[in-house]
């Protein structure tokens, strides 16, 4: 299940590089949260990223909305 938190950070124009520079988060980690992979989601980590993005941590974990059916 894809999160929403792939969505938020390409809307802010950011890869995952440079969120890694802006709040210390490995790439890999914040890669596995967006693909919904990431069993070890901790506190800190939710933090660093919905701080950084600008939403709070609900927004952060709500599903990806799916495309709608293309004809």
């Amino acid at each position: 299940m894809d999160l929403r938190a792939k969505q938020l950070r390409l809307a802010k124009g950011l890869t995952l590089q440079q969120v890694h520079d802006l709040t210390g988060l490995e790439p890999g980690r914040v890669n596995r949260l967006e693909r919904g992979l990431n069993s070890s989601r901790d506190y800190f980590m939710l933090t660093k990223l919905a701080d950084c993005y600008g939403v709070t941590i609900d927004e952060l974990l709500a599903p990806a909305p799916q495309e709608a059916a293309k004809s």
